[in-house]
């Protein structure tokens, strides 16, 4: 495999895992972290990040299922 083949890079079985399994649980330790700020800081911006990070990580975790 040569390592600047992007269509081998990008279809390898190991870089599929990583976007379906660990980008979920980023999205939600991330969006928690935005939450628990938000309600302490008071900020609405934190607030919609969080509903957003959130919101992205319930939709793409079935496909890791």
């Amino acid at each position: 495999m040569n390592p600047f083949d992007l269509r081998h890079a990008l279809l390898a079985k190991h870089a599929q895992h990583v976007v379906t399994v660990h980008f979920p649980i980023a999205l939600f330790v991330v969006g928690v972290m935005f939450d628990f700020l938000a309600k302490f800081s008071m900020k609405a911006a934190l607030r919609t990040a969080a509903y957003y990070n959130l919101l992205v990580a319930a939709i793409s975790a079935p496909f890791a299922v």
